[in-house]
């Protein structure tokens, strides 16, 4: 049986995701890297897919999937749905209203206010340390580009291998940079420092933990889409 045939109960550690670039970020996510999502509607269970999030309209168009005989129902403007998905040992659940259903098959939902998960993170991490394909050129402030290590990446930030004498990095700084993907275009991002943290190892290096700002659409799309095409059987 599926895991998607019970959606997992949330954990009595539930987190909430509610900054709404993080709920995006996440949706971003989900649409490249999720396969199925299970919705829940009206005491029905539906399967189904999820398209990459339309900023401009703050929505998220579904495709049902169930392919035997028709779908059950077609669901009404404003009807509350809840969609349950797993990666690994993480679980995702959110409620939201669907905002038009064209078909029985085609529905978009407006954006949640907030995404309950099991843990911390926003989206699956990479690790990309080691591994070719992606890379990154950053300006750390001095107006300098350099080629710094890419410790890892996902559909909402990176994190790279920074020497403190370089030049100082502090919580909440901005920095502009380029992520190479692996098929040799260039995606330009700018970055927000959240977190710093040690080199596993040990070593005076730090990692620098950095979420995306002001992403365009087109931008997150093509990282999202480079990160689930990415083989990552031997990581």
């Amino acid at each position: 049986m599926s895991g998607l045939d019970s959606p997992p109960s949330p954990a009595a550690g539930s987190l909430w995701l509610s900054r709404e670039a993080d709920v995006v970020a996440h949706l971003f996510f989900a649409a490249a890297e999720i396969g199925t999502v299970l919705v829940e509607l009206g005491g029905e269970k539906v399967k189904a897919t999820l398209d990459f999030p339309r900023t401009e309209s703050r929505t998220v168009k579904l495709t049902v999937t169930d392919t035997e005989g028709e779908v059950p129902f077609r669901p009404v403007e404003g009807a509350v749905a809840r969609v349950t998905y797993q990666r690994g040992p993480a679980s995702y659940s959110w409620l939201t209203n669907v905002v038009e259903a064209p078909s029985a098959r085609d529905w978009s939902l407006a954006y949640p206010t907030a995404i309950e998960r099991n843990e911390r993170r926003i989206v699956t991490r990479h690790r990309v340390l080691g591994r070719a394909g992606f890379r990154l050129h950053i300006d750390m402030g001095d107006g300098v580009v350099r080629a710094l290590p890419l410790f890892d990446a996902s559909a909402a930030g990176l994190g790279f291998i920074h020497r403190p004498d370089l030049r100082s990095v502090v919580d909440g700084a901005r920095l502009q940079g380029r992520l190479v993907l692996p098929e040799g275009t260039a995606v330009e991002v700018e970055l927000e420092v959240a977190n710093l943290r040690p080199v596993p190892g040990g070593g005076s290096d730090r990692v620098v933990g950095c979420r995306f700002v002001g992403l365009p659409p087109d931008s997150q799309i093509r990282i999202a889409k480079a990160l689930a095409a990415y083989d990552w059987s031997d990581a």
